[in-house]
């Protein structure tokens, strides 16, 4: 596990595998933003018996599908640093490093060495923006308020269908994927329509995002 602080209040958690990144955010990434067990999953096993139930897949599917990046505020770590017991020693590890700040207002984003793709690590600081920078936020939503409702609602349609994120973080994960459009365009949504959008906040995030945009993910240290 490498911790890099980024900018003042976000930093990056990256590791060497998605197994193990996944034994280190999947608990808290679900508690933060997942349709049905948002502020109640407590341990991998629950939410394997939920995966198993809602969508008839196991844990594998989630390592390859949705084990590329992660991103969470740091409120989601205070409701777990005195009930820790049902999580994985990688999960507990990560709450450790963090104890130190305790009940302070900050961002994290996973990544791991197996998908070093720069457009996860954008994807992941437009979220850590998002959070942390009010005027970042103000821009962002003034943007993806140009945009038609017809065309917003195609994304949203995408969210629904996929059922991976809870409806609280739709605007914050919109924003992210106009971004990173090319994503949505991989997995079949039509973002002809996007193309004012994503110029305008890859922009915005140019302006803000205190890294170069050169910077991609550094390798795990030997």
């Amino acid at each position: 596990m490498k911790i890099t602080q980024l900018f003042p209040n976000v930093y990056h958690v990256h590791l060497p595998t998605k197994t193990e990144a996944v034994n280190t955010f999947l608990v808290f990434q679900e508690f933060y933003e997942s349709p049905e067990l948002k502020g109640k999953l407590s341990s991998i096993q629950e939410y394997e018996t939920w995966l198993k139930l809602k969508m008839d897949k196991d844990l594998s599917f989630y390592i390859e599908e949705w084990s590329n990046g992660y991103n969470l505020p740091s409120e989601v770590l205070d409701h777990f640093y005195d009930a820790s017991e049902s999580l994985t020693p990688q999960a507990k590890e990560l709450l450790e490093q963090f104890r130190p700040r305790r009940g302070q207002k900050f961002y994290i984003i996973g990544t791991n060495e197996e998908n070093l793709e720069p457009s996860t690590f954008m994807h992941e600081v437009a979220h850590a923006l998002f959070y942390t920078n009010e005027a970042y936020r103000s821009k962002v939503l003034q943007v993806l308020g140009e945009i038609k409702d017809t065309e917003k609602q195609k994304v949203l349609d995408y969210f629904t269908k996929t059922n991976v994120y809870h409806t609280d973080v739709f605007i914050d994960e919109l924003h992210a994927y106009v971004i990173d459009k090319d994503a949505l365009a991989e997995e079949g949504v039509d973002v002809s329509g996007l193309s004012e959008a994503h110029d305008k906040l890859l922009d915005v995030f140019k302006e803000y995002c205190p890294i170069p945009l050169e910077v991609i993910v550094l390798p795990i240290a030997a």
